[in-house]
């Protein structure tokens, strides 16, 4: 049989249980509210960064000679060397 000393311990780590969960579950959807909405000053530092455009970056056809944009360079490769409908 258990004494009064083993049931309130139980009812302790229960109650604890439960208060601990009810904290993670607030900052969890707190910290993916403040990500969400663009809150979070830190996240604007790192989207600040950029990248070289695509379209500034230039690639000469092996097959042809020819320079190619970046963004172009698969659908020209495709016609260039005969793969697609289109070829050449």
């Amino acid at each position: 049989m258990s004494g009064p000393n083993e049931e309130s311990t139980q009812l302790s780590l229960l109650i604890f249980g439960d208060l601990l969960d009810s904290i993670i579950v607030d900052v969890a959807s707190e910290s993916h509210r403040i990500a969400k909405l663009g809150l979070d000053p830190k996240l604007e530092e790192e989207e600040e960064e950029s990248h070289p455009s695509v379209a500034s970056v230039i690639f000469d056809c092996m097959n042809c000679g020819r320079s190619i944009a970046a963004g172009r360079f698969a659908p020209h490769s495709e016609k260039c060397m005969g793969k697609g409908r289109k070829a050449r």
